[in-house]
């Protein structure tokens, strides 16, 4: 039989190395992460044994995962009767094809200096690579379930190459041999292995044999009576469909009958994934049928905004053969999908209610991926709307209030919910819009997260006070009167005469207080902090064009407007008008004219000391 060499991609071979040097805490993942493959693999093949569309190889096997320790060979053997691999998939799985989750594994390694818990490498989609930590050699050896397919081997010391051979194994599934390292002995020891698998795959839905010794609780937790269930066994029944080594934020037990019949179990993680916002990665709920697991990615069982939550749902209703293009248009889905949101977004505004505390430590985490719901969600919008939360520059940094706060909170006078965008409470802080409203003690949200100029924005309108921008909002007293309109006239003709198309419109400003001038996003035009973020990803966007609003009663306005009353034509003028908009520019977070900003200002300031 001939013997394939194969070199591991680049950054397969960085994520080996950072797992076999860096990775020395809670080694014992490992086998969780073998486990759960295993688990997949028996998934897998369940699923099409239900289907009954094809044959199976070796039908008669069990379905179970049998675990085997040596210590005078100093080897643990891992066998599954699962759907098993191809020599196509052993080469591409295993050592070919580095995914999204291996280049963020090793950006989070490389922002930690290399120091990371091995706790977190399920998180990334790349688990199995944990074996590395704890065997010098690997040996996966997989006969497909397909019984056309052939077995072959899969042989690696994980320093950068792997080889594959044609295989004699007889029966379907995969059988994993970790010869291990002189250092990691203790993992085999079969009482090491039982206590390692009662901590992290207690509740794997197949059967896990040592010796002869099932050593797992194969049964439906959501299906015992919850008196019987302790705290601790629906933590480790998280950690086991989440892959998340710490315990939960918050749990809901969910049971329905009627139209749809299910339970559910749904879960709130303490700590947002790294891999949060990546839509092709996202796993939420693990969708059952009669106890048996279906999908471990029903991402149609809920709206991507509540995608955060993890657990199970277990329905009556739904075929053991079930596809994903039947879930994905089964009315039945659809009516599980509106009783879930609707009892997820009602467990939420309890939390809000009766512990503030942790309905803040969940909003810090999971608030941005809940607000990108605004922009799709219509039938919950009020209940999603009652459920946010900002800070305020009246609140101290990191308090969140809701909007009825916000509103209460105000001035009776106030009516409208101000906002200003920015990469930072500072940032935020220091926008000249702010100013004027600060000053009359209304209240401004503060919006820092990078979502909310995609989301909260869109919001118009919440109990009947309009949503507003600072640089569109306004107050009485700060309107500019007919006389001033007529008065400045020729200042805003001169604005416009020197700038031309450098903005979309120059005006009398009514709401700037110390600032000469300000740029602000026309009435149509794009959010500033959208802007930013769209350029930083395209760095040949250009954005729109900004509209020129002129303070008229700040000093170097009067200067301008007395100038030309006074015909005092001169390049003076024309260049402290530019000017100001070049420090326009760079308060507004364009940085890239600074060179002739400093250019403008010097030449100014020279120009000053001569005239006197």
């Amino acid at each position: 039989m001939q013997t394939e060499k194969f070199e591991f991609q680049a950054e397969m071979r960085q994520l080996m190395h950072l797992i076999i040097h860096s990775l020395y805490t809670h080694k014992e993942v490992f086998l969780r992460e073998v486990i759960s493959n295993s688990s997949d693999a028996l998934n897998k093949l369940r699923v099409e044994k239900a289907k009954g569309e094809s044959s199976i190889a070796s039908p008669d096997l069990p379905l179970q995962i049998k675990i085997e320790a040596d210590k005078d060979k100093k080897q643990l053997v891992i066998s599954d009767t699962g759907i098993g691999m191809t020599k196509e998939e052993l080469v591409n799985r295993l050592g070919m094809i580095a995914g999204s989750g291996t280049r963020e594994f090793l950006q989070a390694a490389a922002e930690n200096k290399g120091k990371m818990d091995a706790n977190l490498i399920g998180q990334f989609g790349v688990g199995f690579y944990a074996v590395f930590m704890v065997a010098e050699r690997v040996t996966v050896d997989s006969r497909p379930a397909n019984p056309d397919e052939k077995a072959h081997t899969w042989i690696s010391d994980g320093e950068g190459e792997f080889t594959v051979v044609e295989s004699a194994k007889q029966d379907r599934g995969t059988t994993i041999t970790l010869t291990l390292r002189e250092d990691d002995l203790e993992f085999a020891d079969d009482m090491r292995i039982k206590q390692i698998i009662k901590k992290y795959s207690n509740f794997v839905d197949f059967p896990i044999v040592v010796g002869d010794d099932q050593e797992n609780n194969v049964g439906a937790l959501w299906h015992r009576p919850k008196e019987e269930v302790t705290e601790e066994e629906w933590n480790e029944f998280y950690k086991f469909v989440s892959s998340d080594y710490r315990e939960p934020l918050d749990r809901l037990l969910i049971s329905i009958e009627g139209r749809v019949n299910f339970k559910a179990v749904v879960f709130i993680p303490a700590e947002a994934p790294p891999a949060l916002y990546r839509l092709e990665d996202r796993k939420s709920l693990h969708l059952y049928t009669n106890r048996v697991f279906i999908q471990d990615d029903a991402t149609e069982i809920l709206p991507e905004y509540l995608s955060f939550v993890k657990g199970i749902v277990d329905t009556e209703d739904l075929p053991l053969n079930v596809s994903r293009e039947v879930t994905q248009n089964s009315p039945i889905m659809v009516k599980m999908r509106e009783l879930l949101t609707t009892k997820i977004l009602g467990h939420l505004k309890s939390m809000l209610n009766k512990d503030r505390e942790k309905y803040t430590a969940f909003f810090q985490q999971f608030g941005g991926l809940f607000k990108t719901g605004l922009n799709s969600e219509f039938t919950h919008r009020d209940k999603m709307l009652d459920l946010l939360m900002y800070e305020t520059q009246h609140s101290e940094p990191g308090q969140l209030q809701t909007l009825q706060e916000i509103i209460d909170s105000s001035p009776e006078d106030q009516d409208q919910i101000v906002y200003v965008t920015a990469e930072s409470r500072k940032a935020a802080l220091q926008d000249p819009y702010i100013e004027a409203f600060d000053k009359k003690g209304w209240t401004v949200v503060l919006l820092t997260d990078p979502v909310d100029a995609f989301t909260t924005t869109q919001i118009g309108e919440y109990k009947e006070y309009k949503v507003v921008a600072a640089e569109h909002a306004t107050l009485a007293e700060h309107e500019v009167s007919e006389e001033q309109t007529q008065e400045l006239e020729g200042v805003v003709a001169k604005f416009k005469a020197v700038l031309g198309e450098e903005v979309a419109d120059v005006q009398l400003g009514t709401s700037l207080v110390s600032a000469a001038v300000s740029l602000k996003v026309a009435p149509d035009g794009m959010d500033r902090r959208m802007e930013q973020m769209m350029k930083a990803m395209d760095k040949n966007f250009t954005g729109g064009q900004r509209v020129l609003e002129i303070n008229p009663d700040h000093p170097l306005i009067v200067t301008i407007k007395d100038a030309l009353n006074n015909d005092e034509q001169n390049g003076t003028i024309d260049a402290l008008i530019q000017q100001l908009y070049l420090m326009s520019r760079l308060n507004d977070g364009n940085f890239d004219r600074v060179g002739e900003t400093v250019s403008g200002i010097t030449e100014l300031l020279t120009a000053s000391i001569a005239s006197k």
